[in-house]
């Protein structure tokens, strides 16, 4: 009789903690129930709304929630293409000016003095070119601080929609994959990436503008440091995204199933919670995807105007280049030429990091849909 008791209360109890963790996951399931303020002031610069554009992802309006995010990102996106526009003019000027000094020098002007001369015209394009490389560097330190910004505000209430869509575990890896790929991106890639491509870029230029080429064999081995760098840390971050994929989601999905089974031995209404629960979770785990599909699209939104104003710097220095060659020394073009390098390897190391955040997005928002595939 005792034993019978003892199973009794034991069942009950088990029943009655099965309705607590259904109860609290019924009220997770919400979009409202999450609190945006912190992402919504992260991205102050734009003109949208995160909770909005989840919505949007949510009921399917891709398009929209695609023409939200272009209209932001493009909304201050010709605000920088001023001070492009300078530069560019400044290193035409400079090349049409030099090629016109050196041609009437060889004629009117003693050698001691045009040599002057080139030399002025060198030191000038060096002051232009390191103006043009100044601002791309801040363009670049822009970018990578804003997604920085962005994940930070983003961890709190993802960990939360996580664990209500999938699961403790899951929540767990997401907060030390992002924490981990926070510290290598404000560490390594800010503060001895970014600097060391602004060091490779004087380099080169100095290197193109000596005759000799004594700085050649320098710059190699710089931009082969920073490439391997850049390799190194994007083959690591994918790597860790892989073991944390392949063991956490399993863990949610364990405890997911246990949990069917013991609401399914409810005496009565054991189907029926079975059912709901399986609808609760699917809510879940589709707040879950839909936060992290808008937080893939903002990463994108963030890096968008950044991106493209180096991209379009880096074209124009070698349009530049192109348009000088005929006319202009050669050394003046390979200078020009050398800053393209480095921007193009600017644009490379800026864009790698915000490719991990999104990878790391992805995996985790494909990986921890195992609870609700288990059956959950």
């Amino acid at each position: 009789m005792r034993s019978m008791l003892a199973g009794i209360f034991v069942f009950i109890a088990v029943c009655c903690t099965a309705t607590g963790v259904m109860d609290e996951r019924v009220h997770a399931v919400e979009l409202e129930d999450y609190d945006y303020t912190e992402i919504n002031e992260s991205t102050d610069n734009y003109d949208i709304s995160f909770e909005e554009i989840v919505a949007l992802v949510m009921s399917g309006n891709y398009s929209d929630a695609l023409r939200r995010i272009g209209q932001a990102a493009a909304y201050s996106l010709f605000g920088g293409f001023r001070e492009q526009k300078e530069i560019f003019i400044k290193l035409l000027l400079l090349g049409i000016i030099g090629a016109l000094f050196k041609t009437l020098a060889s004629t009117f002007v003693d050698a001691g003095v045009a040599k002057m001369g080139g030399y002025i015209m060198q030191i000038a394009l060096i002051a232009v070119l390191s103006a043009g490389m100044v601002w791309a560097v801040n363009e670049a330190e822009e970018l990578l601080e804003g997604i920085i910004g962005f994940m930070e505000a983003l961890i709190p209430t993802y960990a939360l929609v996580i664990t209500a869509g999938s699961g403790s575990a899951s929540a767990v890896a997401f907060y030390e994959l992002v924490m981990v790929l926070i510290f290598l991106v404000d560490k390594i890639i800010l503060n001895v990436v970014i600097p060391g491509i602004s060091i490779y870029m004087m380099i080169n230029m100095m290197n193109y503008l000596s005759k000799d080429n004594i700085f050649g064999r320098l710059a190699e081995l710089v931009q082969e440091l920073l490439s391997w760098i850049n390799k190194t840390l994007f083959g690591f971050v994918i790597g860790l995204n892989v073991i944390k994929g392949l063991i956490s989601p399993m863990l949610d999905s364990l405890k997911g199933t246990a949990f069917t089974k013991i609401v399914g031995m409810i005496p009565g209404v054991g189907t029926a919670v079975d059912a709901v629960s399986g609808v609760i979770i699917g809510s879940g785990a589709l707040i879950k995807n839909s936060v992290g599909v808008t937080a893939m699209l903002f990463i994108v939104m963030l890096c968008a105007m950044p991106a493209l104003k180096i991209f379009v710097f880096s074209f124009g220095c070698k349009a530049a280049g192109a348009l000088l060659e005929p006319v202009a020394d050669k050394s003046y073009t390979d200078c020009i030429n050398g800053m393209h390098e480095g921007l193009q390897l600017l644009l490379v190391s800026s864009c790698n990091a915000a490719i991990m955040f999104l990878l790391t997005l992805a995996i985790l928002c494909s990986a921890s849909n195992a609870a609700y595939y288990a059956g959950t």
